[in-house]
């Protein structure tokens, strides 16, 4: 991986942030070796440019407010059966929230429209690409761990489109099968979908009507993308919200009383006005527990940044922790207080949970 430099302070944090497009490229090589090298997270110049134009509107502020009764909907169905007392796994029960969102968003799909099946495989899919074990052996194996993973992949499909059985027991053996099943249906979809497009919002939709300038292939790695990227990270983020609000109950208390009072919060024109409080309980969580420690890229040509000449070949990493973290920004950073984001919004380049700059997630 070579010499990484991590910064905090809000201009340094805005130097990495402002570096042009030919000055860098995708830093986080752990990540590099769980995707395809054609994710839109590795895609460079103009064709990153066109991945992020298709895929970025589904998951605009106003395309989420539209996903809000998929969550409304997936939340009373997974939490129906829940009893006083019982010991309930939150990662898992948001797992399967915010999966049905998800599919809405990168399918554009219901939850009647997935086989249970499918369903299952591809939970199974998203919750184990950034499981540590996967990132244990990204740090193990490096660039050959994907290597292995895509030749294992390979096999199991023509296996699959054969109809022959998959043979092989071994945790990359059962990882590639599991990622064979789910390309070779994303595949169909996508071929489907091109028969019969729609007008469609969601990802998939959106890249199809792209016509030639995405293939087959790559549509199928930009969902793949999407749907570890998207999933993973919100059902921990939801984790911890709650973890933080059920060691508060005066303040768990008062986020409920708060969201009772207001009838319909998917009509107001953003979360920070339908639901202040709630709004700021997430945002400090985010604060504590990012999804991402760091938002690294690595340095193309040297450049000056923080009065230090870092040469070519360094990764420079905003230190999202170290950000988040800072006294002189946020006075008692190790204190859950909400409140911080209540009224003024914080300082630019002191709170980014999504990273930023052109790589923004």
């Amino acid at each position: 991986m070579g010499e990484m430099v991590l910064y905090s302070a809000p201009e340094d944090v805005q130097a990495v942030f402002s570096l042009k497009a030919a000055e860098y490229e995708n830093g986080n090589d752990p990540v590099r070796y769980l995707l395809d090298p054609r994710s839109v997270v590795f895609l460079e110049g103009e064709e990153h440019r066109r991945a992020r134009r298709a895929l970025t509107p589904p998951f605009s502020g106003r395309a989420l407010r539209g996903y809000a009764p998929r969550f409304v909907e997936s939340a009373r169905r997974v939490s129906a059966d829940w009893q006083p007392g019982q010991v309930v796994d939150l990662t898992a029960a948001f797992q399967e929230v915010t999966f049905d969102a998800l599919m809405g968003a990168t399918l554009g799909m219901g939850t009647a429209d997935c086989p249970p099946l499918l369903r299952a495989e591809l939970l199974r899919f998203v919750s184990g690409q950034l499981s540590t074990t996967m990132f244990f052996a990204s740090a193990v194996m490096g660039p050959s761990l994907y290597s292995r993973l895509r030749a294992h992949t390979d096999a199991a499909k023509a296996a699959l489109q054969a109809g022959r059985p998959l043979n092989g027991r071994s945790p990359l053996a059962s990882r590639a099968h599991n990622l064979a099943r789910v390309e070779v249906w994303l595949a169909e979809l996508v071929h489907n979908r091109r028969q019969a497009p729609t007008d469609g919002t969601d990802a998939l939709s959106r890249m199809i009507a792209e016509g030639s300038a995405f293939s087959d292939t790559d549509i199928v790695h930009q969902l793949l993308t999407l749907l570890i990227a998207g999933h993973d990270t919100t059902s921990l983020a939801l984790s911890w919200v709650v973890a933080q609000l059920m060691a508060r109950p005066a303040l768990l208390a008062d986020v409920v009383a708060e969201s009772l009072a207001c009838a319909e919060p998917e009509r107001a024109a953003s979360a920070a006005e339908a639901l202040p409080l709630l709004f700021a309980v997430v945002q400090e969580s985010l604060r504590l527990t990012p999804g991402a420690a760091l938002a690294p890229r690595r340095l193309l040509v040297d450049k000056k940044i923080a009065g230090e000449t870092i040469v070519a070949g360094t990764v420079v990493a905003a230190n999202v922790v170290g950000a988040h973290s800072r006294v002189a920004t946020w006075g008692d950073p190790e204190v859950f207080r909400p409140d911080r984001f209540r009224g003024e919004p914080p300082a630019s380049n002191t709170f980014f949970p999504f990273g930023g700059g052109l790589r923004r997630c």
